[in-house]
């Protein structure tokens, strides 16, 4: 006979209080640099730099290369959607809050944070895919909402928008590598 009822969640085996304190406090330490990096990421992509056919460019992109560089896959997706789409909410564009949620979590699957460093060569290419990514879902996106003419139309705003990004993400990554970032603030890499 079972001395609680079974639907009941015992705290004292949950793999939480199971782990070490080192173990602990590397995942406290990672979401708390997840959750930066989502507000980071609202607050450069609302730096609009100039309006588009549908929306306006920005740099947030160059925040999400970033998180991506930094975080681990999970962590890196979640701070991307959510601080692109929370951009989006408060800017009123919440037509575009799931496609760029969709869209800013799947740029951070070519990157990788697993490198010593910021800037390697799979992140390099990754800025390349990314602009892909960033122009191709915004064009299906667009074509289902508003049709072939204004989703043509709004490709030059996100060829713009992703170039410019990746650009700054690759002078950003330089200095941070050259500081040691990693090491030093994330106490990854070298």
């Amino acid at each position: 006979m079972l001395d609680r009822p079974v639907f009941m969640f015992n705290y004292t085996e949950s793999w939480y209080t199971n782990m070490s304190k080192d173990k602990k406090a590397d995942r406290i330490n990672t979401l708390v640099i997840a959750a930066l990096f989502a507000a980071l990421t609202t607050v450069a992509t609302m730096i609009h730099i100039f309006p588009n056919e549908n929306g306006y460019v920005h740099l947030g992109d160059a925040v999400i290369y970033l998180a991506a560089s930094c975080l681990p896959g999970t962590y890196a997706f979640v701070a991307a959607a959510v601080g692109g789409a929370l951009a989006d909410a408060i800017g009123g564009y919440f037509i575009y809050v799931p496609v760029t949620f969709l869209v800013k979590g799947l740029l951070t699957l070519t990157f990788t944070g697993r490198r010593d460093k910021l800037l390697c060569a799979r992140n390099f290419i990754a800025c390349a895919v990314g602009l892909v990514i960033t122009v191709g879902g915004y064009f299906a996106a667009e074509w289902i909402m508003y049709g072939w003419a204004s989703a043509v139309g709004a490709v030059l705003g996100n060829l713009i928008q992703a170039g410019a990004s990746a650009a700054l993400y690759i002078v950003l990554a330089l200095a941070l590598d050259k500081i040691g970032f990693k090491k030093s603030v994330l106490g990854r890499g070298a």
